[in-house]
């Protein structure tokens, strides 16, 4: 938006130069040839500046066409460093949750060996009563 603003501005801005120097140029008879070669100069000039314009105005848009691209290219590299982000917060939730399972699982095989142990004790107990 500011960059067609810009180049409405600067278009409007040579117009009235343009218009100012043709009404500033003074064409004399042609018997007064220096006049009329400083009038050809002075159109050349003008000519010269309107194309340098023209090629500031080609080149600012090319600008802002690769700024655009680039602002997209940003967002998306964004979007992904957020995604990995969140990935990586994901894989940190599970290697805890992983962690807190190892840890239950150790608690329980404890106590299954502990209760197995004392049947087995209890076992032998019983198998002892029975062959004495």
């Amino acid at each position: 938006f500011l960059d067609l603003q810009v180049s409405q501005a600067n278009n409007r801005f040579l117009n009235e130069l343009e218009d100012w120097l043709s009404q500033k140029a003074v064409f004399t008879a042609s018997h007064e040839t220096q006049n009329l070669e400083l009038g050809e100069v002075a159109l050349e000039n003008l000519a010269t500046i309107s194309k340098n314009s023209l090629n500031n105005e080609n080149e600012k848009v090319r600008i802002s066409e690769r700024l655009n691209e680039l602002n997209l290219l940003l967002n998306r590299l964004t979007e992904k460093l957020d995604d990995e982000k969140n990935i990586k917060n994901s894989i940190d939730e599970l290697n805890m949750n992983v962690k807190n399972i190892i840890e239950n699982d150790k608690i329980h095989s404890n106590e299954l060996i502990n209760g197995i142990s004392l049947e087995l004790r209890a076992l032998s107990k019983v198998i002892e009563k029975t062959y004495k």
